[in-house]
């Protein structure tokens, strides 16, 4: 026979549930692991982790510290091979905002112009060269550096020039071809976004520079 404790409901568990704010500032602080855990103890636990995933995991709503059109903005990745790394990622996993943090935008070859020229006329940023690009313009650095400048590629083409080169060994350190700088001020604070092109596939650079195992997304 069953102590009557044991069938007692955790009346202070269930009422943090019942309020949004309360629940949603209880999960915040749990682990990812914690969240997922709490999620299976039972239904009301798992319509609770339900809502505040939604809302803790929206990336349009990431999206927003920096993009007006965020949505667009995905569009344009889904269209270009674009990914966004760096600690703008990470915060969102972690569902946080690293304050004066900026954000990481790596692309394919053939692609940083097309991803530059959105972020200056749809989203209002502007190109900032930094000293050792002297005072060029965006598009002629890009032309510059991007040998699939003319001809932009997807993400099972590649059509750089043919040499000897042995990119795979090289490019695990040296797999950005150009970086190129876009702020804007929004509401009193400076944003900015790294446009990062990529020799070949951005996921590819990202793993090979985060980790020291090798990886081979060649395509």
């Amino acid at each position: 026979m069953s102590s009557p404790s044991s069938t007692v409901e955790p009346a202070f568990i269930l009422a943090i549930f019942k309020e949004a704010s309360l629940y949603q500032r209880f999960l915040s602080h749990l682990s990812p692991a914690s969240v997922l855990c709490l999620r299976h103890t039972c239904s009301i636990a798992h319509k609770v982790v339900n809502n505040f995933t939604n809302l803790a995991f929206d990336i349009n709503r990431h999206f927003e510290a920096f993009l007006v059109h965020p949505i667009e903005f995905r569009s344009l990745q889904a269209r270009t091979g674009t990914v966004v790394s760096g600690s703008n990622a990470l915060q969102f996993f972690d569902r946080t905002c690293y304050e004066g943090s900026d954000m990481d935008v790596y692309v394919h070859p053939g692609h940083a112009l097309e991803v530059g020229l959105w972020l200056i006329k749809k989203e209002e940023y502007t190109f900032i060269p930094h000293h050792s690009q002297s005072n060029m313009t965006f598009e002629a650095l890009v032309a510059k550096d991007d040998v699939n400048f003319a001809s932009p590629r997807s993400y099972k083409e590649h059509r750089g020039p043919a040499n000897t080169r042995n990119y795979f060994n090289e490019y695990r350190f040296t797999g950005v071809d150009g970086v190129y700088n876009f702020v804007r001020i929004v509401k009193g604070n400076y944003k900015r976004i790294q446009v990062m092109l990529t020799k070949y596939n951005p996921l590819d650079v990202i793993l090979h520079f985060h980790s020291s195992k090798s990886f081979d997304f060649h395509c």
